[in-house]
């Protein structure tokens, strides 16, 4: 049975707060949770039923401990008998979003600057309230949301404009089974991250954008996408980091990115800047080339001679860290290299095209001699230009 299947927290009518049980049933609490559960002074109620979910509100189902030392469950509560809602079970979604908040708002306590934490508190407007409240002691304010279901974009829009209208600060977890809520990506101030919380692991996860394919600029923007990057892009494919929610900070402008992934993320950007420009170097000589005039003397016609490629137009070491794409192209510029050199005019359509364009190396055309040259052939096999007679 999964963990959310169980009621861990009940609502203690006395102190006006949220309880949550124990995770050891030997735990010293246990007497205090069952002097105030059903068997007790029934101050211990569902917050569930007692909040109007599956129930009239204001409903005080005393609540039933449950859970034994050695039992396969961890200690949890139950409804009386004939009491709770129909099937005596609650919505999962709604224990998980009782559950977040109550995780949520015990954190919030621990965090550096924190002056007050309340759950279900309204805005000043009146027409929000925040699943948490937290306050700091600067007097700014964050609010925490514990979101188990998808909701309409336009539905975010508006509660994510009301934070800010207050100048608040709002902060979403979603349920980890939750589909992607890919609309608090396109808040620019503050900028959105997708987190999800497992309440009952208290283990939150953020999810990292996985390195975009395909990306042939030099930009620092480019660089960023080339590796895992924060936050992630729309559509992006998902990378799952996963933290212990007690090793998570949280500030006035919301959950600090752990400096963990942080170092993690910039020796990816670092080691990306460093390929790009080994390439940059690399394409840097080869242009060289191409652009230094060449002035070989005509060989006869009876001996035609094979050109040998120079140590400089040899395979460089470097091309071992290039990807596929890039192999081939610089294979292609050192077959041109030695076309030119053996005397070949190429058909300007068949010249390369910096950058590395996306489609495949074409074959080169000499407009002297009219031959097609395979962009796989071997340019230490390149023979000199013998110009077409009808050329001219």
């Amino acid at each position: 049975m999964r963990s959310y299947d169980n009621l861990t927290v009940a609502l203690d009518l006395a102190r006006h707060e949220y309880l949550c049980a124990p995770t050891d049933p030997a735990d010293p609490r246990m007497a205090e949770v069952r002097a105030k559960s059903y068997a007790g002074d029934q101050t211990l109620v569902c917050a569930l039923c007692y909040a109007g979910i599956g129930a009239p509100p204001a409903s005080r189902a005393a609540a039933v401990v449950k859970g034994r030392v050695g039992g396969a469950r961890r200690p949890h509560f139950a409804h009386p008998p004939g009491q709770g809602p129909a099937g005596g079970q609650h919505d999962p979604d709604s224990e998980w979003h009782l559950m977040s908040k109550m995780s949520l708002a015990a954190w919030a306590r621990t965090q550096p600057g924190v002056v007050d934490v309340g759950t279900e508190v309204w805005l000043p407007n009146r027409r929000r309230r925040a699943d948490v409240r937290v306050r700091f002691d600067d007097g700014s304010q964050v609010g925490l949301e514990a979101q188990g279901y998808r909701m309409p974009d336009a539905d975010w829009i508006r509660r994510h404009r009301d934070y800010a209208r207050e100048g608040v600060v709002d902060v979403w977890l979603w349920h980890p089974q939750s589909p992607t809520a890919w609309i608090v990506l396109g808040s620019a101030e503050p900028a959105q991250q997708l987190w999800t919380l497992d309440p009952w692991k208290e283990v939150v996860t953020v999810m990292v954008g996985a390195p975009h394919r395909h990306q042939f600029g030099a930009s620092d923007h480019d660089i960023d996408m080339r590796v895992q990057h924060l936050p992630p892009c729309v559509g992006d494919e998902l990378v799952a980091h996963q933290y212990p929610l007690t090793q998570l900070e949280l500030t006035p402008h919301g959950i600090s990115i752990p400096a963990e992934l942080q170092s993690q993320l910039a020796g990816q950007q670092e080691q990306q800047r460093r390929h790009i420009q080994t390439v940059e170097k690399v394409l840097d000589r080869l242009r060289s080339r191409q652009r230094r005039p060449t002035s070989t003397p005509q060989a006869p016609a009876s001996t035609p001679p094979t050109v040998q490629a120079t140590d400089r137009e040899k395979p460089c070491a470097a091309q071992n860290i290039f990807d596929t794409a890039a192999q081939k192209h610089l294979k292609w510029i050192a077959l041109q290299n030695a076309l030119h050199a053996a005397g070949h005019i190429i058909d300007y359509r068949d010249a390369p095209s910096l950058p590395l364009p996306r489609t495949k190396p074409r074959p080169a055309h000499c407009t002297g001699c009219r031959q097609a040259f395979p962009a796989e052939l071997d340019p230490r096999t390149v023979q000199r230009c013998q110009p077409s007679k009808s050329v001219g």
